[in-house]
């Protein structure tokens, strides 16, 4: 009789073993992380693409890695050597290709298609003014030939495969910031002057243009082509942001005078609800990230508590359903939920 009760006992105490074994495993599995350094390396730039993380290195030429999903370790996957990479564009509409962009001595700009899935680099036209990508498989070129300007829709290939050209004619751009397939509307800056620019937008079937009011020197459209955000120079040393519709009147003001600022540090959500921007406030050595609301233009700062101690943001983005903040400090892969 004890030898069955105390067979039963085992039993019990097996099996309450085994749930707290399972328990502390979904419960790791569903913990919410806060705050986390991922590993750290000397990246620039990075993306992801069906939950595969790509970055690229700038030194001895361009090398691009994937990250190893069961190690986390890097794996190189193309390397470029000779040319230094002034900027990487990712194609953020999916699919794994890149813009990499430098200049020359001449102040020139080379522009590299870059597809990382097949290892392959394809320079652009040497005479392209800006690049941007339209969809996962097609990219937008624009050229400047004698103050005729052409916006050039192509699919993503090695060379390019023209689809639609869009002649401009005198109507100056000097880089894109967003194009409206269904509105028909490209929006870029232009030199206004030697100190000042301006936001423009040009309706391609008839050449209608608008140059919004104020001096703008950034800005970055919404997913949905609502809304924008864009930094106002108010002073030379001074700028705030603004929101603004699709027609450039301004919806909020937002009051965050910085000292250095950098569009690639500036994200919007999917759903176009708010935006993340790295802030770099005067007489600080740390920057400051915020969430902006972009109904109101209401801010709040994304609080990463006293783990850093000094933060130099070089490059951030938004996982696809808008609940976890990466980004890149002093050459750290930081995630932080929101």
């Amino acid at each position: 009789m004890n030898k069955k009760k105390n067979l039963l006992i085992s039993a019990v105490f097996l099996i309450l073993i085994i749930l707290a074994i399972i328990l502390t495993i979904y419960r790791t599995a569903n913990k919410k992380i806060d705050f986390e350094q991922i590993f750290k390396i000397s990246m620039i730039s990075f993306t992801t693409s069906d939950n595969q993380t790509f970055y690229y290195l700038d030194t001895d030429g361009i090398t691009f890695y994937k990250i190893d999903k069961k190690n986390q370790k890097p794996i190189k996957i193309i390397q470029k050597q000779g040319d230094k990479i002034d900027k990487v564009i990712w194609n953020d509409h999916g699919g794994v290709t890149a813009i990499a962009q430098s200049q020359t001595p001449d102040n020139d700009i080379n522009f590299w298609l870059i597809d990382i899935t097949n290892q392959k680099f394809h320079q652009l036209d040497s005479k392209l003014l800006d690049v941007k990508f339209e969809t996962e498989d097609t990219i937008l070129t624009l050229a400047n030939t004698d103050n005729n300007y052409h916006l050039l829709l192509s699919k993503i290939s090695s060379p390019l495969i023209p689809i639609k050209d869009y002649n401009l004619k005198n109507q100056k751009c000097d880089t894109i910031v967003d194009y409206s397939v269904k509105n028909n509307s490209l929006t870029c800056f232009v030199d206004l002057t030697d100190i000042a620019a301006s936001i423009k937008t040009i309706d391609i079937n008839n050449l209608n243009s608008k140059v919004f009011e104020g001096d703008y020197s950034s800005a970055k459209v919404s997913p949905d082509g609502k809304k924008m955000i864009a930094l106002k120079n108010l002073t030379e040393d001074e700028s705030e942001w603004a929101l603004l519709d699709s027609a450039g009147v301004i919806i909020k003001e937002i009051p965050l005078p910085t000292y250095f600022y950098d569009i690639s540090k500036t994200t919007w959500s999917t759903d176009s609800e708010f935006v993340i921007s790295v802030i770099r406030h005067k007489d600080s050595i740390t920057d400051t990230i915020y969430s902006i609301n972009s109904s109101d233009g209401m801010t709040k700062i994304i609080d990463i508590g006293k783990k850093l101690s000094a933060v130099n943001i070089q490059h951030l983005m938004l996982s696809s359903d808008n609940k976890t903040l990466y980004f890149i400090s002093n050459n750290n892969l930081y995630r932080k939920s929101l």
